[in-house]
């Protein structure tokens, strides 16, 4: 048997698994690279990227005048302050 104790070898384990988390040199930023400013700025591209990804409904679409409206449904759960 070797004579690692328990504190020792989870030490060494837990120093493998930091060195695993490490970004190899091409994964730094660069300097041209900035970070947003504020919140809204961060997540104006995922907005567009929404406005482009939802199904809309043609505009003009009216309800047939035999027809008798009989649910309404709203929900909201964005609150977009861009």
């Amino acid at each position: 048997m070797i004579g690692i104790d328990f504190k020792t070898a989870s030490a060494f384990a837990a120093a493998l698994a930091l060195a695993a988390c490490q970004t190899s040199p091409t994964g730094v930023a660069t300097e041209s690279a900035s970070a947003p400013i504020s919140a809204q700025s961060a997540l104006r591209p995922y907005y567009q990227g929404l406005k482009t990804g939802l199904p809309v409904a043609p505009a003009g679409v009216s309800l047939a005048s035999d027809e008798t409206l009989t649910r309404f449904a709203f929900g909201s759960c964005v609150n977009e302050n861009l």
